[in-house]
């Protein structure tokens, strides 16, 4: 398989990041963002933009991927088929984005993150994702698309 064509591939892949806006609960952001960016995702902060733009970006996206968050609502403008990576701890037991994403006939995957910091929130406490389960699912979800047909060998 060949990555370097498939981080090429027409299609969106957007991770939806927080870097820019100083604190985050995602302790280790940084790293699973640059993972990511690897694999052709693109950062974007739905903060910096506006409705019509959030809601063209979506429209356009083959995969949204990142933490849990307000911008996850956004995944109500994807098209039917999209994939949405959706990086939460299991302990939260939050179903609000798996709901929207049935109804719109999207495909999720939840990745569970690990807590760091408990807080008596738990919707507050700190998390980290696991980089290297992370790339094994990059790693797949290229596998899969080239099995599908959906990504060309060049």
């Amino acid at each position: 398989i060949n990555e370097k064509a498939y981080n090429e591939k027409k299609g969106k892949k957007i991770f939806l990041s927080r870097l820019n806006y100083g604190y985050s609960r995602f302790i280790n952001e940084k790293e699973i963002v640059g993972l990511f960016e690897e694999y052709g995702f693109e950062s974007v902060y739905t903060g910096d933009l506006s409705f019509e733009e959030q809601v063209k970006l979506f429209d356009e996206a083959d995969i949204v991927a990142g933490a849990t968050g307000a911008a996850f609502a956004n995944i109500a403008f994807c098209r039917p088929g999209t994939k949405i990576i959706c990086i939460i701890p299991k302990e939260y037991d939050f179903n609000l984005y798996s709901t929207i994403a049935g109804i719109l006939e999207l495909e999720t995957i939840f990745l569970d993150a690990i807590i760091e910091e408990r807080n008596e929130n738990l919707a507050i406490s700190t998390y980290r994702a696991d980089a290297e389960y992370c790339r094994k699912l990059l790693k797949q979800l290229l596998i899969n698309e080239y099995n599908s047909g959906d990504y060309i060998n060049n």
